[in-house]
């Protein structure tokens, strides 16, 4: 732990932890070694005292200060905490970060085979009004999609 110590970062409400900021690992102060478990959502998570925390919440707190509403890691990475691949957003957008389903058979987020018009199908929300919108059903090719 002695390369890039200059990269860690400690706060008050936490004295037992240590957070690098470009690898995005915590560690135990005192004793210098990487601290934490895997969620079984596949996240980072971190015990402190009664409490467990997630990681990519508790780097931004590290980092700015305050708890934030709704962490993205922008490169759809779980384990990847540095706080260069986390940002503050909405649940809308969060969700719109998401890759893609494993059912999903297009390829393309929002669009799906409609079975019984065997036609590809596109949908989505208006922002506006928050209501769906489908397009009429079309015909087209995987090349094209």
């Amino acid at each position: 732990m002695t390369e890039g110590i200059d990269q860690l970062i400690y706060n008050d409400e936490f004295p037992g932890l240590a957070y690098n900021k470009f690898t995005g690992q915590f560690f135990g102060r005192k004793s210098g070694n990487p601290i934490g478990r895997m969620h079984n959502k596949g996240y980072w998570r971190i015990a402190c005292g009664k409490k467990c925390y997630l990681a990519h919440r508790l780097a931004w707190f590290f980092c700015y200060g305050v708890w934030p509403t709704e962490i993205d890691h922008i490169d759809n990475n779980k384990l990847n905490n540095s706080i260069g691949n986390l940002r503050e957003v909405t649940h809308q957008l969060n969700q719109l970060n998401m890759p893609l389903r494993s059912n999903n058979t297009s390829g393309v987020k929002g669009v799906n085979w409609d079975k019984h018009r065997k036609r590809w199908r596109a949908s989505g929300r208006n922002r506006k009004t928050g209501s769906r919108a489908s397009t009429s059903n079309y015909d087209a090719t995987d090349s094209q999609l």
